[in-house]
């Protein structure tokens, strides 16, 4: 996995304290079980520190000038955030990954639920159909290619517990038009319910 700074018992500027980590990692492993969460992958470069509503710092941050890495400064500003959004990456196959967050408070309570299936009692991240498969299935179920078809990634359905591809093409230009349907990533059925138009309107 990847690794952060990380302070013991202290909550330091660009860092996140151990105890914090280990409690997100608790979570991800208690829901999807072992064999998942060795395929998680924690991004620190990408997670948040959330000090108050106006001041969001970056769990890892990197200082560089003149191409060279500084050293850190001896003195640490002791800070009292109110919560920490760890990120992470779980390869469910070869080309299939998906994104996801967990929110710890300062007190190691979780802030809201995790959007990841029960993988330790449910068949949910056995998925069978990839990036590019989903694509095929989206043109072969009727998705008109118009400009182009493309693949937005992988959501997970809590009410469904099925991980879904997002699949769009682009129909029409200025403004930005097109359809967007969804894939079961597991059966490689469209969910013809959740179809829906998307726009992109141009600001100037």
């Amino acid at each position: 996995m990847l690794t952060c700074f990380c302070s013991n018992g202290q909550n330091y500027l660009g860092h996140i304290p151990s105890k914090i980590k280990h409690t997100a990692d608790s979570l991800i492993e208690l829901t999807l079980g072992n064999q998942y969460f060795e395929k998680t992958i924690f991004d620190c470069e990408i997670s948040h520190i959330y000090i108050t509503e106006h001041l969001i710092l970056n769990a890892c941050p990197t200082y560089k000038s003149k191409g060279r890495q500084m050293k850190k400064k001896k003195g640490r500003t002791e800070l009292n955030p109110m919560f920490y959004v760890l990120k992470y990456h779980l390869t469910l196959n070869q080309n299939s990954k998906y994104d996801f967050e967990v929110r710890v408070d300062r007190n190691q309570d979780l802030k809201e639920k995790i959007k990841l299936p029960d993988c330790r009692n449910t068949k949910a991240c056995e998925i069978t159909v990839d990036s590019l498969m989903a694509i095929d299935i989206a043109i072969k179920s009727g998705l008109d290619k118009g400009f182009g078809v493309y693949n937005e990634g992988l959501i997970y359905d809590n009410d469904a517990n099925s991980f879904q591809w997002i699949i769009k093409n682009h129909l029409t230009k200025g403004p930005d038009k097109g359809d967007l349907v969804y894939i079961d990533a597991t059966t490689g059925l469209r969910l013809s319910d959740k179809d829906r138009k998307w726009i992109r309107s141009v600001v100037h």
